[in-house]
């Protein structure tokens, strides 16, 4: 039957939860629904990568706040049948909009990082009280509440408080075939007839992704690799501190952040290791996308995400959070090893299909 899908993001910045939107609305408007793409404001590296089969929405405003009454006049103008909102403040954006609205939409929120992170930070005394007081008022209202990990899900239940019953582990969908073997890579350093491992990882220059504990460890492994070297894809606020970092410890020539990449899974598939050094992680999409394409990865045993990737440790190492020792002695145990391609069916449970199927049972069980 076809239906109405719409999915709210806050703008389309190159993240993890922006990229997990435009492959579910793809997909959904694959199977023949109408696909609306609701955003706060159209900027961001993935405005470039809109599929035509969306329609994109503009709210024009500045917050969640601010969006509100644009997104109520949507919902009476357009009524969707199903709506999927994402991160905290756009669930509970999207179950107000709703009730002000009082159109029969079914609404599934999803909770994509650490609640404690947004329910209670650590500079505002007003929002940690009243943001897990909304959502215990508000979250009852949705159709499914869905957490990207067991780890999320758990944490729900903490703060702010919602039965962990009612909450659904759906994983986030990614495309698991090895996708990126298909192109070059276009860094240089990656090229074929390289000398030398290429060690790389992927996210925003970000505090929570603990580049600084990355760089360090990398310090230490070029101490007896001294043809390694480590490209950091992405960025953010903390490039400067990192490009400090890197030229205080004599790594300018070895470590290399060439900025956002349009084509990370051809870099992931040419890399001989994938390192994931975050402090806290709701899933890690690209902790899956490394594996998909067949690179050996290490990653920090952060909640909540790559334990579960990993399974406790069985497809790649586990090394503890923010320890430069620990990650440069498994970085070289894992350069040490050859390259073997193993069971890949560890991955199904990531595939988008499976994912989307669940999506759609979440918002029309009959």
């Amino acid at each position: 039957m076809r239906r109405r899908i719409a999915l709210m993001i806050g703008t389309l910045a190159g993240g993890g939860i922006q990229r997990t939107a435009l492959v579910l609305g793809k997909e959904f408007a694959r199977r023949g629904h109408d696909v609306d793409l609701l955003v706060l404001r159209s900027e961001g590296e993935l405005v470039r990568e809109m599929p035509r089969e969306i329609n994109l929405i503009e709210l024009g405003a500045r917050g969640y706040p601010d969006g509100l009454l644009p997104f109520v006049r949507y919902l009476r103008q357009m009524q969707p049948d199903g709506f999927i909102a994402a991160t905290p403040l756009g669930n509970l954006a999207a179950l107000l909009a709703v009730r002000l609205a009082r159109v029969p939409v079914r609404v599934v929120t999803t909770d994509a990082t650490d609640p404690a992170r947004v329910y209670h930070p650590e500079d505002s005394r007003f929002r940690s009280f009243l943001l897990p007081v909304a959502a215990r008022f508000l979250y009852p209202g949705a159709a499914a509440r869905v957490a990207v990990s067991d780890g999320v899900a758990d944490a729900m239940a903490i703060i702010p408080g919602i039965a962990r019953e009612t909450v659904e582990t759906v994983y986030n969908p990614i495309d698991v075939r090895p996708v990126g073997q298909l192109d070059s890579p276009v860094h240089p350093w990656l090229q074929a007839g390289r000398s030398g491992p290429v060690v790389i990882s992927v996210g925003r220059f970000h505090a929570i992704k603990d580049y600084g504990t990355l760089i360090a460890a990398f310090g230490k492994v070029r101490a007896v690799r001294t043809d390694a070297r480590l490209i950091l894809f992405g960025e953010g606020k903390d490039r400067p501190n990192l490009t400090q970092q890197i030229a205080a410890l004599g790594l300018t020539d070895a470590v290399n952040m060439p900025g956002f990449s349009w084509y990370v899974r051809s870099e992931i598939a040419a890399a001989d290791l994938f390192v994931m050094s975050s402090l806290r992680e709701g899933l890690g999409n690209a902790l899956i996308e490394a594996l998909a394409e067949g690179c050996p990865v290490v990653s920090t045993d952060c909640p909540f995400g790559p334990r579960e990737i990993l399974e406790g440790g069985k497809h790649g190492r586990l090394v503890p959070v923010s320890d430069p020792d620990a990650m440069a002695e498994a970085i070289l145990a894992a350069l040490a090893e050859p390259r073997i391609e193993g069971d890949r069916s560890h991955l199904e449970r990531f595939d988008v299909e499976r994912i989307v199927d669940r999506y759609e049972r979440l918002m029309f069980p009959d």
